[in-house]
């Protein structure tokens, strides 16, 4: 089957946990070429997202996007630092009565002294994100897939009816070819004759 080098695909994947878009993109191109972007906390998805790509297209320049919403969590973890905080309260402290004024700190005012609250991003579980990775990227697959498939038929459709245009205009000059060069002849005999 004729498949054209140009196609595209979307889908979208939702559940509790995270939303998940899978944009495809081919264009012309000798031999297979695969960009992904993806945020940068998932860049460990790139082999097996290339792999799953390069079992249905084998030429092409292949542009892809994949954004992933994580869902509910703001995905960070509050990290306090227990142990600095203590002795930044007790340097406050000291100084507060070296100074002799009042050592009255608030815990607000101590979370906000350097390290001492701090935000974690937890590691993606990767199995667990490639699944729901694979469900948009199969379906935008395919998507691209039917795409490039419908364009090859029109494609060859086309280039059908141009051949059976140059078939019939070999057919009309073959037709014409005996009369044309006896009208030929004739025309440089006359030509011959006045000169």
């Amino acid at each position: 089957m004729l498949r054209s080098m140009t196609g595209y695909g979307r889908a979208q994947y939702d559940n509790l946990n995270y939303k998940i878009t899978v944009e495809m993109k081919t264009v012309n191109s000798r031999y297979l070429e695969i960009n992904v972007r993806f945020p940068k906390k998932y860049s460990f998805l790139e082999k097996n997202f290339k792999e799953v790509v390069q079992k249905e297209i084998h030429r092409g320049r292949v542009e892809a996007w994949i954004g992933i919403e994580e869902m509910g969590r703001s995905g960070y973890n509050v990290k306090v630092d227990k142990e600095l905080a203590m002795d930044y309260y007790k340097s406050l402290k000291e100084l507060a009565n070296f100074l002799d004024i009042s050592p009255q700190i608030s815990i607000y005012e101590l979370s906000k002294l350097e390290g001492v609250v701090s935000l974690e991003e937890p590691e993606p579980d990767q199995e667990e994100i490639w699944k729901y990775v694979l469900i948009p990227l199969e379906e935008a697959l395919e998507q691209l897939v039917e795409m490039r498939q419908k364009e090859g038929s029109n494609l060859k459709a086309d280039l059908e009816k141009r051949n059976e245009n140059v078939l019939y205009m070999i057919e009309e000059i073959e037709k014409k070819h005996p009369v044309v060069v006896e009208s030929y002849e004739d025309k440089l005999f006359q030509r011959i004759k006045e000169i």
